[in-house]
């Protein structure tokens, strides 16, 4: 009972302090989404049509594709800055619920086109599946599985050595298997193993192809429908490839490798608040720490805040706010880990029943830190080991506007200007959007 109380004085105290950063318009979004809570279905009627289509056909402009600074030296053959872009979609669905099993899957398809850079012109498959099953009203638990295959992004790596072009494609698999027992009508108790592996195209990069095997448990308690607090441990153990180091640019250093196969430990506490309405708050403050066998100088240990918060003060008009701060680590020469700070703000208006506007305004910090001596496995032999050797700021603005224009097709608009500022001047670029499509939606 003390324990029960304890919790509950804890909740109620971080609640509070949530609503006072709420009321401010701070805001958050982590790096990476959040991820699916665990926790039972719930039992829902069947629904009418539970398969779906939709096409989608996108044309567009980026004035910056490769998201280069002006002085930065570029191969002959890469005559161009900017470049029209066509998308084409197709996405297939499934959703249905009976009982107390709900199933999901998707598959989708796109080919992605451009006028002044065809040689990375390629396709991005995506297929994915969740089964929320049930025992009774006392076991529960999902079983999911995903596949993505894409180009690496063009924001962080370069997609060039040299003379040289580099297309990379990325092979991503996901596995996750989660239990729960409900003993109380407030309190469950959660168990999940779930498996990351992700591979490279690119022979030169193959040497950063990651396994990730995690495990996870925790605690839940409910004790009002609208208030949810889950406190919950993971554990991870990565393995590369015998990794190699790369330089500040995204380069391969030949011949210089790291054995820096890691484990991290994860401790957080999360909290969803639904009140009545659309409003919601949702929160997870923890704490992450990785450890490296083989190469303790690149041990860091570091606090993680995501903040998610929509307010909804009309039926038609909805303002979600986030904001994150997370740790990962970088294999480069000059880093070792980088510290990633955002905050993100959007406007959402229901003009009409027919149409709907979005605002945004993405902010978001990287500081990137570490020495020399680590990143080659030497241990921290300098005295510099920890201290910032590069830190970026990224802005990025944007407008949507979507129209339905009859039942099944709907026309979408977006304009966007991304800005990124670096102590590294190469590293600084400006960039505009504009994209048009068409949306077919069955």
């Amino acid at each position: 009972m003390n324990a029960t109380r304890l919790l509950a004085g804890f909740t109620l105290a971080l609640l509070a302090c949530l609503e006072g950063v709420g009321s401010t318009g701070a805001w958050a979004q982590s790096r990476r989404s959040f991820e699916p809570p665990l926790e039972p279905p719930v039992e829902t009627p069947l629904e009418s049509r539970p398969l779906g289509l939709e096409l989608t056909q996108v044309l567009g402009y980026d004035s910056n594709l490769l998201r280069l600074g002006a002085d930065v030296p570029r191969p002959a053959t890469l005559t161009e800055r900017g470049s029209a872009v066509s998308r084409t979609r197709g996405l297939v669905f499934y959703d249905q619920s009976w009982s107390l099993q709900h199933v999901r899957l998707s598959a989708s398809a796109e080919a992605i086109r451009y006028t002044a850079f065809s040689v990375f012109d390629h396709q991005a498959l995506q297929a994915d599946g969740r089964w929320d099953w049930a025992l009774g009203r006392l076991w529960f638990g999902t079983l999911e599985a995903g596949a993505q295959q894409f180009l690496s992004p063009f924001t962080d790596v370069r997609p060039f050595n040299d003379a040289q072009l580099i297309v990379n494609r990325i092979d991503r698999r996901n596995q996750r298997l989660t239990a729960g027992l409900r003993w109380a009508p407030d309190w469950s108790l959660l168990v999940g193993v779930d498996r990351l592996e992700r591979n490279n195209s690119d022979p030169a990069r193959s040497s950063t192809d990651l396994i990730e095997q995690g495990h996870e448990a925790a605690l839940r308690w409910v004790p009002v429908p609208d208030l949810e607090t889950e406190l919950r441990w993971r554990q991870v153990d990565g393995r590369y490839a015998n990794r190699a180091v790369f330089t500040v640019f995204g380069e391969l250093i030949p011949g210089v490798v790291a054995d820096n196969g890691y484990g991290q430990d994860e401790l957080s506490l999360r909290v969803v608040l639904d009140r009545a309405g659309p409003s919601r708050l949702e929160a997870v403050l923890g704490q992450t720490q990785r450890h490296f066998a083989n190469l303790t100088a690149r041990d860091f240990s570091a606090p993680v805040v995501r903040f998610r918060y929509t307010w909804q003060p009309t039926v038609k008009l909805g303002f979600p706010i986030s904001i994150s701060r997370e740790f990962y680590s970088v294999e480069q020469l000059t880093a070792t880990f980088a510290d990633v700070r955002r905050l993100a703000l959007a406007a959402n208006w229901e003009e009409t029943a027919k149409r709907r506007w979005s605002l945004l305004f993405d902010r978001q910090w990287r500081t990137f830190r570490g020495d020399t001596s680590a990143a080659l496995g030497l241990g921290a032999l300098a005295s510099g080991a920890g201290e910032e050797v590069r830190s970026d700021s990224t802005n990025l603005a944007g407008l949507r506007l979507s129209q339905e224009l009859s039942r099944l097709w709907y026309v979408d608009a977006d304009l966007r200007s991304e800005r990124r500022s670096s102590s590294l001047a190469s590293f600084s670029y400006q960039s505009r959007q504009f994209f048009l499509g068409l949306r077919f939606v069955h």
